[in-house]
Order: C-alpha cells, then sequence, then structure tokens
C-alpha cells in the first residue's frame, strides 16, 4: 500500500476457505454490531463498501479484523487521491483481471439498454369461438376409405 493512498473498503460476502458461512456471518455481525437484515444485505453477493476513504492503516486494520473473522474484503484506492496516469496501451494485464460473483451488475448504469420495442402486425389473424372447427376445408387431410375384412376373425374360448 502506498502511503498518502486513500482506500475504499468492499465486501461481496466472500469467506475464507475452511470457514463455516454462519460463523463468519455472526463474527461479523459482532465486529459491526448489525441485525440479521443488514448481514443478509452484506453477504448478499452484491459488492459493498463498509468503510470508504480510509487511509492505509486503517485499511490494513479493517482488511487483518475481518480476515480474522473469515471474511475476504478487497481494499480498492480511491480514485481522486490517486495522481492521474496515462492510459496503458494494450490489454491490462491478467494480474488485474477477477471474475466477479454471482449476480453482480457488470455493466455501468450508462452501459445499459432496455430491450427494443419490436412491432408485430397482427391484423390478419382472427380468433375462432370456443369449439369452432379451425381448419377450412382444403386444409383438412383427405383420408382414403378402407373396407377391412373381418368376418373370418373370431374368438376362442379360454382353455383352463
Amino acid at each position: 500500500m502506498t502511503e498518502g493512498q486513500r482506500y475504499d473498503l468492499l465486501f461481496r460476502g466472500d469467506i475464507a476457505p475452511g470457514r463455516r458461512l454462519d460463523q463468519v456471518r455472526t463474527r461479523v455481525q459482532e465486529l459491526f454490531q448489525i441485525d440479521d437484515e443488514r448481514a443478509a444485505q452484506l453477504f448478499s453477493g452484491r459488492p459493498t463498501i463498509i468503510r470508504r476513504d480510509l487511509d492505509a492503516a486503517g485499511a490494513e486494520r479493517y482488511r487483518t479484523a475481518l480476515a480474522a473473522a473469515g471474511a475476504l474484503v478487497e481494499l480498492r484506492p480511491v480514485a481522486r487521491s490517486v495522481p492521474e496516469a496515462p492510459p496503458a496501451s494494450g490489454p491490462a494485464p491478467a494480474d488485474d483481471w477477477t471474475l466477479a460473483p454471482l449476480g453482480t451488475d457488470v455493466l455501468r448504469p450508462e452501459e445499459r439498454r432496455g430491450p427494443e420495442a419490436v412491432q408485430v402486425d397482427i391484423d390478419h389473424l382472427d380468433v375462432e369461438p370456443v369449439g369452432a372447427d379451425v381448419l377450412r376445408a382444403e386444409e383438412r387431410p383427405q383420408v382414403p376409405k378402407v373396407d377391412i375384412d373381418t368376418s373370418r376373425l373370431g374368438l376362442d374360448p379360454a382353455t383352463d
């Protein structure tokens, strides 16, 4: 961590390997003195900023305390405290990439768009009353009449 840098403490509900969710959740509730409803929001999988604009030492204290409770947090540098660097050319290094947890919003609001409305012409369609024959005469399949002679068939009585 850089001295003078400020950090936001981000929590997604991730827990350390080998820990049980119910125990971690109870410890986090005790640390922050929050009720069950707020704890459910924290452990929902959606990223939540727990503390904003912490100095490096304070951010590390929170991370250590939460790690001891079994909760995994991310320290994000606050953008306004870092001088703007020129954009890097080429793709970002692979170690900067992470997978977002299930249910996370990965698009910013300005990147979202709703479905486009589609106009469908249905003026040519009709609805027939209940029980009506919906096939026109020319649409009905022609089934040839078959004359089958069954006069030679009979039933044998069952014998014991």
